[in-house]
């Protein structure tokens, strides 16, 4: 979500990735990618809550923390906690 409302966000992904992200689709028999990416997170959940639990900057909660990393980690646990994104 922008400021202008909804926005069509699209990846691309690596030279690298795309075959192996593919190969993931097909084999799991899904015709869109936004499956795939879906099943991916349902799958990493708790390597994700894991991941912004276990950072090294606790900061991010009072808002003194600038580094991308940190502002990452925040919006992760915020949707984690207010909105179970993954959950």
């Amino acid at each position: 979500i922008t400021s202008r409302g909804l926005r069509d966000r699209r990846m691309r992904p690596s030279l690298e990735v795309a075959p192996k992200f593919f190969n993931l689709q097909e084999m799991l028999g899904f015709d869109k990618a936004s499956h795939t990416l879906e099943w991916l997170l349902d799958k990493s959940q708790w390597a994700i809550i894991k991941l912004s639990r276990s950072s090294t900057c606790r900061d991010y909660a009072n808002n003194t923390c600038t580094s991308s990393k940190c502002e990452t980690n925040g919006k992760l646990m915020k949707a984690v906690e207010n909105e179970n994104t993954f959950c």
